[in-house]
């Protein structure tokens, strides 16, 4: 887009966009309801499958575009691998959403705009009151703290973002920088006093001050890394309302003098089999607005988790890729207004395959 053709909505006002391949995460747990009925969905397999993964993934898709290689819909195919009245008897509530879908595509073209950029809508409809996002929302509960106005238990969008995303700034109507998001940032590595504590300006302080104060993250982020602008990388956060999901909100898991561990222990909120995971890979634009002009010393990149072997081995990515996950200014969270250009795919997965009862979404922020 030429800077001519843009403005901002406020005189004094900056924008961040970043674009590109974002992909991101969604957690929680399936409601009670729907978790009962998914414990006995095995059974409603005509070939007897017994499998709870297979019957949610096969009905997540009748929300997702169909098979463009395959000569069936997603639900014929559904159809020919579920008994109805086995469905009806186990399932009655996941059923009624079943009968909102319709028994053939129709195409719904039409120009949207969003965020101030034009695209094309073009999908099947194929349900009269469910759309994925919709139907996700009905069937689990997750966290809402950073969550979008749309649907706002289930957008909370642990976002991934990696170094090869385009990267736009504007400012006081000017676009001051365009590269990609790994040239921006040039990370190296913080620098470190005597006594082995991070060297900050006045203005990274403040900024660092008022992320303490506004309590956004349980534990105490630490600063890894600085950009050639001299805004900061953080380790450790972990945004508090993904915490008090997992965990409640206790005094007892706010007093510092017991051990946190056996503490959380007998505070979780539900056991893993309940709970759920979805993987969204969008090609987006995600606009994060700062109602000053931009200040990069006071510019944060928050990183979730407290090591690589965290982070990788549970989403999957290493620390050269995951740069970071929330951006904050000024020591507080910006949510970004994302425009989805592409879908490149959803999974969703029920992450019981522990011997635990521990939540995998808690072990995500744990070293």
């Amino acid at each position: 887009m030429e800077m001519k053709d843009y403005e901002l909505d406020h005189v004094n006002s900056s924008e961040i966009h970043i674009s590109g391949r974002i992909d991101n995460f969604l957690f929680g747990k399936i409601k009670k309801s729907y978790f009962d009925e998914l414990e006995k969905s095995g059974e409603v397999f005509k070939d007897n499958k017994k499998d709870n993964q297979l019957f949610l993934e096969k009905f997540f898709l009748l929300f997702l575009e169909n098979d463009p290689f395959s000569d069936k819909t997603n639900l014929q195919l559904f159809e020919e691998l579920i008994d109805n009245k086995k469905f009806l008897q186990h399932c009655p509530n996941f059923y009624k959403i079943y009968l909102t879908v319709l028994p053939e595509a129709h195409e719904n073209k039409e120009i949207v705009s969003k965020n101030k950029e034009l695209y094309l809508k073009s999908e099947e409809i194929r349900s009269v009151e469910y759309d994925h996002y919709s139907f996700l929302e009905e069937v689990i509960d997750s966290p809402s703290h950073l969550s979008q106005n749309i649907y706002p238990e289930v957008d909370n969008q642990f976002r991934v973002f990696s170094n090869e995303l385009l990267l736009e700034i504007f400012s006081d109507d000017k676009k001051i920088e365009e590269s990609t998001l790994g040239e921006f940032l040039n990370l190296k590595e913080a620098e470190l006093d005597d006594n082995f504590n991070f060297k900050y300006s006045d203005k990274q302080k403040k900024a660092f001050d008022n992320l303490i104060k506004n309590k956004l993250s349980y534990w105490d982020v630490d600063p890894t890394a600085t950009t050639k602008y001299n805004s900061i990388r953080y380790d450790g956060f972990w945004p508090k309302d993904f915490f008090r999901f997992v965990l409640g909100n206790s005094s007892d898991l706010y007093d510092k003098s017991k051990n946190f561990f056996t503490v959380a222990n007998d505070n979780f909120q539900y056991d893993r089999s309940s709970e759920v995971r979805i993987i969204f890979s969008n090609v987006s634009k995600c606009v994060f607005k700062i109602k000053e002009k931009i200040d990069f010393e006071k510019l944060s990149f928050l990183r979730c988790g407290l090591d690589e072997l965290c982070r990788s081995s549970v989403i999957n990515y290493d620390d050269k890729t995951n740069l970071f996950n929330f951006l904050a200014y000024n020591g507080e969270i910006i949510k970004p207004n994302e425009t989805i250009h592409t879908d490149k795919g959803i999974l969703i997965d029920l992450m019981k395959n522990n011997e635990t009862r521990q939540p995998s979404f808690y072990e995500l922020f744990i070293s």
